[in-house]
């Protein structure tokens, strides 16, 4: 059963008040965001730590490579000389020179 809605009244308005955020929501959102804020950052850290690693595993393989040819084997003066040659001329240069 519906009920009649009241006849309208000249000069009653009807306001709908929307209750504005409580002090108690506005402080959980704040330590919600801030929660966020945290977490984002802490992820990023772990992912520099993890780019890190890589970087440190792939220049150990880098210097086991260098090991297996048995450049590291060579005397100090000649390999910085080497090296020293391979720098000035360039990877393209070596390569190019290598393959002819």
């Amino acid at each position: 059963m519906q009920l009649p809605l009241p006849a309208p009244c000249p000069g009653l308005y009807i306001f709908t008040v929307h209750s504005p955020i409580s002090v108690n929501q506005e402080a959980q959102m704040a330590r919600t965001l801030e929660q966020e804020r945290a977490a984002l950052e802490e992820e990023a850290r772990k992912l520099e730590e993890r780019r890190q690693r890589l970087e440190e595993r792939e220049r150990e393989q880098a210097i086991q490579a260098v090991e297996k040819t048995g450049l590291l084997k060579l005397e100090t003066k000649r390999l910085t000389q080497l090296l020293a040659r391979i720098k000035s001329l360039g990877f393209a240069e070596v390569e190019k020179r290598l393959s002819a």
